[in-house]
């Protein structure tokens, strides 16, 4: 889900997850499976996912959230810090 909460945000690289939650709402007997996940909302600085996974007969079997902080990384030439050297 993280990878939809960077899509969604604009102009930021990556994003770290700062909670997550997962509950399984039905026993998973057979295949196949689909997840679908969803940005519920992408601010500047931090974003919120869900997602679903259902089973072949339609049925809920799953369930996820995620709270994301969205941020850009820095270029090496930005980096003062490390005077321009990565370890």
């Amino acid at each position: 889900m993280n990878a939809s909460a960077v899509a969604h945000a604009g102009g930021v690289d990556t994003a770290s997850t700062a909670g997550w939650g997962a509950e399984q709402s039905r026993l998973i007997t057979s295949g196949p499976l689909t997840a679908v996940g969803n940005v519920v909302k992408a601010g500047s600085r931090i974003g919120f996912t869900d997602g679903q996974v259902i089973d072949a007969s339609g049925k809920l079997v799953a369930t996820a959230t995620s709270t994301l902080l969205t941020f850009e990384l820095p270029s090496p030439a930005q980096d003062s810090s490390t005077n321009g050297q990565h370890s």
